[in-house]
């Protein structure tokens, strides 16, 4: 009877203990995850341009005047990944912090969409764009992103909290 009603109870215990624990640890850390999608769960699309604020412009055109420079081709602003750019730069603010929390989800929700690449870049507290490209192409794994030929789109957001600092976030993908 002990174990037929208890032991169950341990085991289930157990396990919300090992989730609880290897949420928390991993928390803020972009873990890889396979993702595998059902045929019927992709969504018919087509990239569409998306329209870019004064600012956002602006770094838009020094990642492609430098892509240009080291002759890859040039990305074209995207309205699907500006959508998920948005909701990550809310989202920082939010927390406080710049991150790659759940980025998983947003490449998810791109590969849905049959796009087949993804990138991201996050920054934090540049006044300008032209000071945020530069620290982006002064970090080594910023500028792989940056400069990787086989992303032909970019969802650009850069969004101020209520202390006036600069959020940004750059989703790099391919549709072909």
């Amino acid at each position: 009877m002990f174990i037929n009603i208890i032991l169950p109870i341990i085991l289930l215990v157990g396990l919300i203990g090992t989730f609880i624990y290897l949420r928390l640890k991993n928390k803020g850390k972009n873990v890889g995850v396979t993702l595998v999608m059902a045929e019927n769960d992709i969504i018919d699309y087509s990239p569409i341009s998306s329209s870019l604020s004064l600012s956002e412009m602006l770094l838009f055109d020094e990642i492609n005047y430098h892509r240009k420079n080291i002759n890859i081709g040039e990305v074209k602003p995207e309205r699907e990944c500006r959508v998920w750019a948005t909701k990550h730069t809310k989202y920082m603010i939010s927390e406080g912090k710049v991150s790659h929390d759940e980025a998983y989800l947003r490449r998810y929700e791109l590969f849905r969409r049959n796009f087949t690449s993804y990138g991201e870049n996050v920054a934090y507290g540049f006044s300008n764009s032209k000071s945020m490209f530069k620290a982006y192409l002064n970090s080594e794994c910023h500028r792989k992103v940056i400069e990787d030929p086989k992303f032909n789109y970019v969802g650009i957001r850069t969004l101020k909290d209520d202390k006036g600092r600069n959020y940004n976030t750059l989703i790099f993908s391919t549709y072909e």
